[in-house]
């Protein structure tokens, strides 16, 4: 599926968002929207994935991070890269921004970079730095949209997440995912849906469903080797307790997200078991 979604900012005004939001936070090193905080919690009472963003002027990287953060905070970010009133931003400082606004704990996960401004003012550097550090591309080329089309194109090393495909009547982009998927990638740079709490508890439940007879019936026997080919003295009932403690520590996220389908909780149940279980055969 394709997700469609707006960014905004003071120039809309009164906006009141209808699915998920980028909203302009800060600019510079003193600037800070003011519909940022209403945007924001206006997406977030609705339900859907929230980042704000920074507009990158020429002024000293470090400032801007320090000055974003302190707006932003724990809130996903995105880093607006494009010709400004200052002037325009370096490639180096899209980096020295990202690294300082990371170390005071930020979480920036996003960069909209214009193909057209990656050629004309940078002269097209391999920009694989972002895929490296968990950051993704959001292009932007006006036109009428496709799932083929020209947004979707790489360039500089990176195939682009989001696609701003027009301004008409507001910036919209274009996702190819799920609401879920894109509240994941804001938070982390990958569409990778985490488990909340309450998924571990559905693993739990399914894994243990029949108790020793389930475990015996995954594990194959109640002795499993060890590295040194001798007999581990593994359980059903014991090996069923190492799968629950390896579930137990799997990530989590507090991000809203749609609940798992029974047959999702059964294929990620069989998938943790079979890892365990290599894991001891091993």
């Amino acid at each position: 599926m394709t997700l469609k979604f707006h960014d905004v900012s003071h120039y809309q005004g009164n906006y009141h968002p209808d699915g998920p939001t980028i909203a302009k936070a800060t600019e510079g090193t003193d600037f800070v929207d003011a519909q940022y905080t209403t945007n924001k919690s206006r997406t977030l009472a609705g339900g859907w994935p929230f980042a704000g963003y920074h507009f990158l002027t020429t002024a000293d990287a470090n400032a801007q991070a320090g000055h974003a953060h302190a707006v932003i905070g724990s809130t996903p970010a995105m880093l607006d890269v494009e010709t400004g009133t200052s002037g325009n931003p370096s490639w180096a400082k899209v980096k020295a921004f990202i690294t300082t606004y990371r170390k005071l704990g930020g979480v920036l996960h996003l960069a909209y970079i214009p193909k057209w401004y990656w050629r004309d003012q940078w002269g097209s550097p391999d920009m694989s730095w972002l895929d490296d550090n968990d950051v993704a591309l959001i292009s932007s080329q006006y036109t009428s949209y496709s799932d083929n089309g020209p947004g979707w194109d790489p360039y500089g090393g990176m195939k682009p997440a989001i696609w701003q495909y027009t301004a008409t009547p507001i910036d919209t982009n274009a996702f190819k995912g799920t609401q879920d998927e894109l509240g994941a990638l804001f938070e982390t740079g990958s569409t990778d849906v985490a488990l909340t709490d309450a998924d571990k508890q559905w693993i739990l439940a399914a894994i243990a469903g029949n108790n020793d007879d389930a475990a015996h019936a995954v594990w194959h026997r109640d002795e499993i080797e060890s590295a040194d080919g001798q007999p581990a003295a593994v359980s059903a009932a014991n090996a069923l307790e190492v799968t629950r403690n390896t579930v137990l520590t799997l990530p989590t996220t507090t991000v809203p997200a749609g609940p798992l389908s029974d047959a999702d909780v059964q294929r990620i149940a069989a998938a943790v078991v079979d890892l365990q279980a290599a894991r001891l055969e091993s």
